[in-house]
């Protein structure tokens, strides 16, 4: 299982890393990263940084930005998850509270039984 993982890796990410190092082997030209809306003649912050870093850069942006919103997506899930794993919980004590309960009575139905009869035999005179 595991050299399967290890060859699905090489087969996915060696032309992902191949795609990745050409794009930016072909968009090294530096290009003027302006941060500021209001002025861009003349940007209060600007820098010069290699196309590609701001191509990766968005990427990972997105990703991240991506990944943040499946996870607020998947909050009513986790709650879900969560009441049931509380309610799975409070049942099986539950459960295991009556099994006790059951074992408890059983042992005290033995013992009576071990212990004789509760009441005189009928026709045996009793000491009043």
């Amino acid at each position: 299982m595991k050299a399967l993982k290890r060859l699905f890796q090489i087969l996915v990410l060696l032309p992902v890393a191949i795609v990745l190092v050409s794009l930016a082997v072909a968009n090294r030209q530096s290009v003027k990263l302006a941060l500021d809306p209001f002025s861009p003649e003349n940007p209060a912050l600007a820098v010069d940084v290699p196309l590609f870093v701001v191509i990766f850069g968005a990427l990972l942006c997105g990703i991240l930005i991506g990944g943040f919103m499946a996870w607020l997506k998947q909050g009513r899930h986790r709650k879900a998850a969560r009441t049931n794993r509380y309610d799975a919980k409070k049942w099986r004590n539950e459960a295991d509270r009556q099994q006790k309960r059951v074992e408890k009575i059983e042992d005290q139905a033995k013992a009576a039984v071990a212990a004789g009869p509760a009441l005189p035999a009928p026709g045996t005179k009793t000491a009043a």
